[in-house]
């Protein structure tokens, strides 16, 4: 009985922990990551557009790295990828303390924003992975039983 009873305790708290709530949350983390790379991307190419007769094929390049990455992050952050959250939260990170040191309050705003947002989907899509462990190892366990 002792059994049992912890049996529907863990699964009542699994089913809990993957609500729709935490699935909402990882792909708005995901679509948020993705449109500021689009946002970013696009930016960025009308900034080098208009500086086209300054920069160098390698100063394009250099200008657009970081939109492109962020883009390809939220392409992998839609399909679950962990690491497709931090690279953009280090990349905000980064540039929240040169906005800091800049001064411009505005973009510091925005960009703690942005932060807070990924932090939270990137915490909700690790406890949904520990979770699918965890799942996987009763899974196991009541298949040896």
């Amino acid at each position: 009985m002792g059994d049992n009873n912890n049996n529907e305790f863990y699964e009542k708290l699994l089913n809990e922990a993957k609500s729709s709530t935490n699935s909402v949350t990882i792909k708005w983390g995901a679509v948020l990551i993705l449109v500021l790379g689009i946002i970013s991307l696009i930016t960025v190419s009308a900034t080098a557009f208009s500086l086209r007769d300054f920069l160098t094929p390698l100063d394009w390049v250099v200008l657009l790295i970081d939109s492109i990455i962020i883009v390809c992050c939220g392409i992998f952050a839609l399909k679950g990828h962990v690491w497709a959250f931090v690279v953009p939260i280090i990349i905000y990170a980064i540039t929240l303390i040169q906005f800091i040191t800049a001064g411009q309050w505005t973009n510091v705003f925005l960009r703690v924003g942005v932060l807070i947002s990924l932090s939270i989907a990137l915490k909700q899509l690790l406890d949904l992975k520990r979770i699918a462990k965890v799942e996987e190892s009763m899974r196991q366990m009541s298949n040896y039983q």
